[in-house]
């Protein structure tokens, strides 16, 4: 067997869903460089369809003869560009920090952002996507690749406690139940004080009947997602955290929608519309209070 198709063969439902990320950053470079630039996953995904082409996986099949929804795929570019933004801004302030793309799936944030000589990259994930990734992407010189799970801490104990840390997870809370997600965050405020977190997040109401049925019937029905891939928790609002502990601070958000009128063209105008301007979007904290001493160097 194609060593890639036995490794894609071993994926789990979530992990799955990088595939749809990776084809839909592939589809906004091409289509819109306004939006992203991703020549990496360009490739990969020229490499990837014709293995995808024979499988058994309905989402797999989707993707290699692109059937890629044009809205969805603007939404994944602009979220990834955003979080590159937010890379970058860490970067400027501390050029010693440190760098997280947890559940990094096939993202390619890496190669797309220089984190400079003195800092330090990780990405973290299950050891079947880590060893996809070996096979498929290799490693960008200077990072530091981790096979974990986001939930067990010992991912943690590979990062400098006392460096400014920047933690990206892209596409990975709302497959957490909310105990789950309240655990990672929590941990990592004990574990790695100060370090700022970036991540998408989706409404509590979409997971929540009347609305979760719409939920699930995109993410399985005409996404082609496994079973297993399905929205378990949300937040009712960015500054919700807080609430959770005293040092946890929210420091912004960012809205598809705050995106200009350009790149997202006749998009715009679901703005208006509370519910779906609210469904999706990113936030920013710091958890915890960074170390006396600790800052760019």
């Amino acid at each position: 067997m194609d060593p890639t198709v036995q490794s894609l063969n071993q994926l789990s439902d979530v992990s799955d869903t990088g595939l749809l990320t990776l084809f839909c950053r592939a589809w906004v470079s091409a289509h819109r460089p306004d939006v992203l630039v991703d020549p990496e996953a360009q490739a990969l995904v020229a490499r990837l369809r014709p293995v995808l082409a024979d499988s058994n996986r309905r989402l797999a099949r989707t993707l290699a003869h692109d059937r890629i929804d044009p809205g969805l795929a603007l939404y994944v570019g602009a979220r990834a560009a955003r979080c590159d933004g937010y890379m970058r801004e860490f970067i400027d302030r501390y050029p010693t920090g440190q760098v997280v793309n947890l559940a990094c799936g096939l993202d390619t944030r890496f190669h797309r952002v220089a984190l400079g000589s003195k800092g330090t990259r990780f990405e973290v994930d299950l050891e079947p996507v880590m060893a996809l990734r070996d096979l498929l992407l290799g490693s960008p010189d200077g990072v530091r690749v981790v096979s974990s799970s986001v939930l067990n801490q010992g991912w943690m104990e590979s990062l400098e406690s006392d460096r400014p840390t920047l933690i990206i997870a892209e596409g990975l809370l709302m497959y957490l139940n909310t105990s789950e997600m309240r655990q990672l965050i929590l941990s990592i405020l004990h574990r790695l004080p100060g370090a700022e977190w970036v991540s998408d997040v989706v409404h509590r109401r979409w997971v929540r009947s009347p609305l979760s049925w719409l939920t699930s019937v995109n993410l399985h029905l005409r996404w082609g997602f496994g079973k297993e891939a399905r929205f378990q928790s949300g937040l009712g609002s960015s500054k919700e955290m807080e609430a959770w502990n005293d040092e946890l601070e929210f420091l912004g958000d960012w809205s598809f929608f705050d995106e200009p009128p350009s790149p997202l063209g006749w998009i715009r105008g679901f703005r208006r519309i509370r519910t779906l301007r609210s469904a999706l979007w990113i936030i920013h904290y710091r958890l915890g209070c960074r170390a006396e001493g600790q800052g760019a160097v």
